[in-house]
């Protein structure tokens, strides 16, 4: 559809509207372990709000714990690299020494 056309900006509309009737449908009709959307969102708005029940924890909390993780590893790989890769491009030894621990990893 060309830009400007009347009704192009109902298009995403209609696609997640298709998209959220075809889900309901397939959770209602054809696969009963599927959630239907409306289970899914109250589902998502507990966990936002109240926290899951076995930890107790809410969906930030354990989205920042898993954040907290990767930049942890990252800044452990980063203060190991970085000199590494340093010593080895000055140092021909190093760097023959090195080298075939490196490739593994």
């Amino acid at each position: 559809m060309k830009p400007g056309v009347r009704g192009s900006s109902l298009t995403p509309l209609l696609s997640l509207a298709f998209f959220l009737i075809g889900w309901h449908l397939l959770a209602t009709h054809l696969i009963a372990e599927l959630p239907t959307p409306l289970d899914t969102a109250q589902t998502f708005l507990l966990l936002v709000t109240r926290g899951e029940p076995v930890l107790g924890r809410t969906l930030q909390a354990h989205t920042f714990a898993s954040l907290t993780r990767v930049l942890v590893g990252a800044g452990i790989g980063f203060s190991l690299a970085i000199p590494l890769g340093m010593v080895m491009g000055r140092s021909g030894h190093w760097e023959r020494f090195l080298s075939p621990m490196v490739e593994i990893l």
